[in-house]
């Protein structure tokens, strides 16, 4: 490598390392305000090295038009946000057709189950259906039974009859 080569790689890796405001370098691009005294010297005396620190000069003044940016909208979010339609939460559906909805298939799961049992096993079906029979015949008449089935038959109530939504709408 030869000398003004040599140079001019000194120059660009100082240039690179050099760490000064670009106002100051656009204020005065031939760099005597703000580079040090030898790096100037060699640029004053070198036209090769004057073309590296143009060079810079006009990279640093495009990266500098690039990053002037508009004054940031603080109520952009805000904007964005209200345009934005609005979503709901839950079903659309009134509590009392939510209601028959699910009963339904849940119906619809206990038949499935129930032809599932007996297509695999033909004889645990009504096995299942002789024992529970068989519990119920012989077990002490107690009030749990009765008992269970109005609790059962209040919950229903409250959940055919309640008119409030039970969940939420955005």
């Amino acid at each position: 490598m030869n000398a003004p080569a040599a140079d001019v790689a000194r120059v660009r890796a100082e240039l690179c390392e050099l760490d000064v405001d670009v106002q100051q370098v656009l204020a005065d691009p031939t760099g005597q305000t703000w580079l040090p005294a030898p790096l100037w010297q060699l640029c004053h005396d070198d036209p090769a090295c004057a073309a590296e620190l143009a060079e810079f000069v006009e990279a640093e003044a495009a990266l500098c038009s690039l990053s002037d940016v508009e004054p940031v909208d603080p109520f952009f979010t805000a904007r964005v946000v209200q345009a934005l339609p609005t979503t709901w939460i839950g079903s659309r559906l009134s509590p009392y057709r939510r209601a028959m909805i699910l009963g339904v298939f849940y119906a619809a799961a206990a038949l499935v189950c129930w032809l599932v049992v007996t297509t695999l096993a033909p004889g645990l079906g009504l096995d299942l259906a002789d024992r529970a029979h068989g519990l119920l015949t012989t077990a002490p008449p107690l009030p749990w039974p009765i008992l269970a089935t109005l609790v059962i038959a209040v919950v229903a109530a409250v959940a055919f009859v309640g008119r409030k939504s039970h969940t939420p709408v955005a």
